[in-house]
């Protein structure tokens, strides 16, 4: 109640500033919505990278190992023969590793024997 209008209320006010916080915390919700999608593609975004640097470095010592050739790389993995000098009975190969639209390049030595 009012004291100069004794008979009058402020029902007006009050549903003002309850829409307006409801506005406000509506506007924060969304905010914070779009704050944790956008991480989270990130995320995604980081793993895929990580995946192909581990794929990449699989197939690699695969190699060095003597287990892995062109044709029996996983999918995904390009490898190609450099033309650069190497150390006697060794050559550089460059593995390439495509995981969705992210790839990971790896520049290595292995035995002769194993490069394609």
């Amino acid at each position: 109640m009012n004291r100069i209008y004794p008979n009058t209320r402020r029902r007006g006010l009050i549903s003002i500033e309850f829409i307006s916080a409801l506005l406000l915390i509506l506007a924060t919700l969304v905010l914070f919505l779009d704050v944790t999608a956008k991480r989270i593609r990130v995320a995604n975004t980081l793993a895929n990278d990580r995946a192909a640097t581990r794929m990449a470095e699989r197939t690699l010592l695969s190699m060095r190992r003597g287990g892995v050739t062109q044709g029996g790389a996983a999918d995904g993995v390009t490898i190609r023969k450099l033309s650069d000098p190497a150390p006697v009975d060794h050559a550089w190969i460059e593995i390439e590793a495509r995981i969705g639209p992210r790839s990971a390049t790896l520049v290595g030595l292995v035995p002769v024997k194993e490069a394609p």
